[in-house]
């Protein structure tokens, strides 16, 4: 719900209710992403390897 103002049925509620604008979402959907995949890359990637399949 958090990547865009239509990814979720509640997302479109409070996008039309005019709680948080449409460039602001999708900037926040950005950041969001970014930590995404820094997690699960970064730290992803360091727990394939201490559990031996990578």
């Amino acid at each position: 719900m958090s990547l865009t103002h239509y990814a979720a049925g509640p997302s479109l509620v409070i996008f039309n209710a005019g709680y948080v604008p449409q460039n602001a979402w999708w900037k926040l959907g950005f950041f969001s992403s970014v930590i995404n995949l820094i997690i699960f890359v970064g730290l992803g990637s360091i727990w394939m390897k201490a559990i031996g399949m990578w």
